[in-house]
């Protein structure tokens, strides 16, 4: 009913030669009680522009988040809107006399948006000077010329077939997890913010972060995937992961980097990470860090951490999957499991916050790589550690 009432009006607006304009706001969240945020990816054909709003606040404190904006611009963008603005608001900082401080965020999100093919504008909202409590605000023209907002310098092309990889980003999951805080942050936003923020940021990779619309059969955008990577969407249907499994049947990698649709869409365990595609036999649970063996002897090291949830899944692979680092206390499980085009993290290494951050992020990167350009288990051995 919500899509075919905003398709009515928006053919109203076009029948008169106007154009329809939509405002949506944050989608991958915690707050605002905005619900029904799956009617995004069914509105691309109704509307011209779509712009995606972001107010720097995660419903319990101010969040300075450069990194919201350019993901929520990439989906739109993944699930078929042709024009797209972004749109940085800054009331909740002003209420706290703040916004100053914020200007630079807002230059850089704004920036690193606009470089985007499918982001054609932005606005600014929120940033006032109050000349009495009880009258209305007027623009603070001081603070709107002290932005900085250019898009980046187009980067040198990178030699080569860069890997084309899909992000899933599923409303159904956020459904679920709507206001999670286990550990004081919502790990699936997280998750999903800093694999975009990482991946999206290497030369060989061609990112885009995909909606559930994205797997049907038959979509333009999933034909060219080289990988899907699915961060930590705990909740997931049948159905999707059903689409997930055909993708990989068709020749497509599949990675999680952990718990990818343990629970159904109505938050109903469901003890299942696709097992049987990724080669898991059973799962532990550690609450406390771990240190791991690679095959080429590198040890890795695993330190308990707010953001990396509740420890670290340890598992025991099937026959014929391969463990990629191995618990030096029990050789029979470990973090890291890689199949035939399928691999697995039992944490999220994108959210490593300690010493070995880079590290990790280095492994995350790279075993996506591999496991595309090497299908099988037994190819792409990890390189040695650089001294």
């Amino acid at each position: 009913n919500l899509k075919d009432a905003t398709c009515f009006y928006a053919n109203a607006i076009r029948s008169q030669g106007g154009r329809a304009m939509s405002y949506f706001g944050e989608l991958f969240t915690t707050h605002d009680g905005i619900y029904a945020t799956s009617v995004a990816e069914q509105l691309a054909d109704c509307l011209d522009i779509a712009v995606i709003d972001y107010n720097f606040y995660d419903g319990y404190s101010l969040s300075p988040d450069a990194r919201v904006l350019p993901m929520l611009a990439n989906y739109m963008a993944s699930v078929g809107y042709k024009q797209i603005m972004v749109g940085a608001y800054a009331e909740q900082w002003e209420r706290v006399k703040k916004s100053a401080e914020l200007l630079p965020v807002i230059s850089r999100t704004l920036s690193t948006s606009l470089a985007q093919p499918s982001v054609i504008g932005y606005e600014v909202g929120g940033l006032q000077r109050h000349l009495d409590t009880h009258l209305a605000g007027t623009l603070d023209l001081d603070k709107l010329q002290a932005l900085r907002v250019q898009p980046p310098a187009p980067t040198t092309a990178s030699t080569g077939k860069k890997l084309t990889v899909g992000i899933l980003a599923s409303t159904s999951n956020y459904y679920v997890w709507h206001g999670d805080r286990s550990g004081g942050v919502n790990v699936h936003r997280e998750a999903l913010l800093e694999a975009y923020n990482l991946l999206s940021t290497q030369p060989g990779f061609d990112v885009h972060v995909i909606g559930e619309k994205n797997l049907q059969e038959g979509d333009l955008l999933l034909q060219r995937l080289d990988a899907i990577v699915v961060p930590h969407q705990a909740a997931l249907p049948a159905s999707i992961k059903q689409q997930l499994k055909a993708y990989w049947k068709k020749g497509g990698t599949l990675v999680q980097d952990m718990r990818l649709g343990e629970f159904d869409e109505n938050g109903k365990p469901v003890y299942d990470w696709m097992h049987e595609v990724f080669g898991i036999e059973n799962i532990t649970w550690r609450p406390r860090g771990g240190i791991f063996l690679t095959d080429d002897g590198q040890i890795l090291r695993l330190k308990p951490a707010r953001k990396l949830y509740t420890g670290h899944a340890a598992m025991t692979p099937r026959p014929g999957y391969r463990l990629l680092a191995t618990d030096i206390l029990n050789k029979r499980q470990g973090i890291m499991v890689r199949g035939e085009r399928t691999l697995v993290f039992g944490f999220t290494p994108q959210l490593v916050e300690d010493a070995t951050q880079a590290m990790w992020q280095q492994i995350f990167v790279r075993e996506i790589a591999n496991a595309v350009r090497c299908p099988t288990p037994t190819t792409c051995k990890t390189p040695p550690r650089s001294p």
